[in-house]
Parts: structure tokens; sequence; C-alpha cells
């Protein structure tokens, strides 16, 4: 059986003079060893690092990747409801803004340019509901007048005040719902009991001056 044969380590001055320490061959193999395991634990570190970096970096990636797509989400997003209140507008103003002629009837008086007009028409309770609305507020001119709501049923009418008519059209000028507007008025009215299952309303606007102003009507359907 061999025996192993020992040796040692000497460091030496730069001077190549009596030596500084010299190791023997245990010492030796304990210092390689603790070396090879120094040099181990910084390669485990230094590849830990590595993948830690790369894994954030794939991380951050897909941050920024779900990033885009939550903001392309949202312009998406906005543009459908822009979309849908662009629809709402067009359908309200068809339905219940709309101003349909006034068909079956006689000549109406000469009517002058409008200064106001009738808006978000309704029905609740057994009432009228609707809005002047001042078309003029822009320039900051007052509208003023009276307003008139005016049922029809096959050929029977019943008006609110409740006038004289002329086939629908109100004879007296100056007693129907009177207004002063800068801006809108909201209005609620009785639908009058003797016109029962009505079909159309006609609203009518006369100014001070007795000059009619609008001649708008609205058939039932068309009212929410």
């Amino acid at each position: 059986m061999k025996n192993h044969e020992s040796y040692q380590i000497i460091i030496m001055r730069p001077t190549g003079k009596k030596p500084v320490m010299t190791l023997r061959s245990f010492w030796a193999k304990v210092i390689v060893a603790l070396a090879v395991g120094l040099l181990v634990s910084v390669l485990v570190v230094t590849v830990g690092l590595l993948n830690a970096k790369n894994a954030e970096s794939e991380q951050n990636q897909v941050i920024e990747m779900l990033s885009g797509e939550l903001k392309d989400l949202n312009i998406l997003l906005t543009q459908k409801d822009e979309e849908i209140i662009s629809l709402k507008k067009k359908l309200s103003m068809s339905i219940t803004h709309k101003a349909t002629p006034v068909p079956d009837l006689k000549p109406l008086p000469k009517l002058y340019p409008p200064t106001a007009e009738i808006s978000d028409v309704s029905v609740e309770n057994g009432r009228l509901l609707f809005k002047v609305v001042n078309i003029k507020s822009q320039s900051n001119e007052v509208s003023q007048g009276y307003v008139y709501a005016v049922f029809k049923k096959g050929q029977v009418y019943a008006s609110y005040p409740s006038v004289t008519l002329d086939e629908g059209v109100p004879v007296e000028k100056t007693k129907g719902h009177q207004f002063t507007i800068k801006n809108f008025k909201p209005m609620s009215i009785k639908i009058p009991e003797s016109i029962g299952q009505w079909e159309t309303v006609t609203f009518y606007i006369f100014d001070l001056e007795e000059k009619l102003r609008l001649a708008m009507l609205f058939n039932k359907y068309q009212i929410q």
C-alpha cells in the first residue's frame, strides 16, 4: 500500500530571502478546499443574481404589455361610451324633440320666428311634463309668452288652459300658461279628463303681442 507523499507550500518574499510562511500538506488542502468553496459560493450567488435579474426583466415586460393592453381597452371603452351617448342624443331628438308638421288643421295664423321651444315631453300620473326652453339664451334675451297644450282624439279637441278653440287652434291668445324665462322652465299640466285616450298633443306659443311663435305636434307614441 502506497503512502501519500507529504508536500508543503512555501510562501516566499519578493526578495527571495527568508520565506514568509511554510504550510504543510494538511493546511494546504484546507486552504484549497476553502478557496474552492468560496469560488463555488460566488458562482452560485452570481447565477442567482442573473436569474433574478432575468426574471425581473421578464416581469417588467409582462407588466408593460398588460399596461398597454389596459390603455387600449380604456380607449376602446371611451369610444364606445361616446358612441352610446351620441346614439342616445340622436334617438332622443328623433323621438321626443323633433317637431311633426301639424296635420288636418285649417291654415295657421302667420308663424313668426320662434323665441322658445318645447323639450323633454313625458307623461306621468295623468299629467303632461315638459320644458319651455329659451332658444335665444346665448344672447341673454329673455323669452316671454303664453303656451297652450291642445290634445286631440279623432276630431275632438281639449286644451290646457281651457280656452276657445277654432279647429284646434287657440282663439284667445293671451289666456295660455304665461312664462318668462332666461334659460328654461319645467312645466306640469293636468291632461283634460274630457279627452280620454288622446292621440296627439300640439303645443302653441304666442308672444306678448299675440304673434304665433311655435306650433309643435307630438304623437302619443313619441312621448315616453
